[in-house]
């Protein structure tokens, strides 16, 4: 589905753009790539779903559940880290 997304984008900024438009994307898309805080924000979402995944799969009970109140705890706990940090 990505892929035919990009593929749609791509066409699209091509054709009405040019070729230009789209090599910088390209670039710019590689320079967020490439940058410290998206490799930050891609280790927290990595993590957090790993922290989610683990809560999920301990105890009894139903899974929608139990996926609401990881998530929702997982949340919280982000948003107090990135409070702390902020301060």
């Amino acid at each position: 589905m990505g892929a035919l997304a990009g593929f749609i984008v791509g066409y699209v900024l091509g054709t009405k753009a040019g070729p230009e438009a789209l090599e910088r994307l390209r670039r710019a898309w590689d320079d967020i790539r490439e940058s410290d805080d998206f490799r930050d924000l891609v280790s927290s979402a990595t993590g957090m779903a790993e922290q989610v995944v683990n809560r999920v799969s301990e105890g009894d009970g139903n899974i929608a559940d139990r996926v609401r109140s990881a998530v929702a705890g997982e949340t919280r706990e982000a948003m107090r880290r990135r409070l702390r940090t902020v301060n």
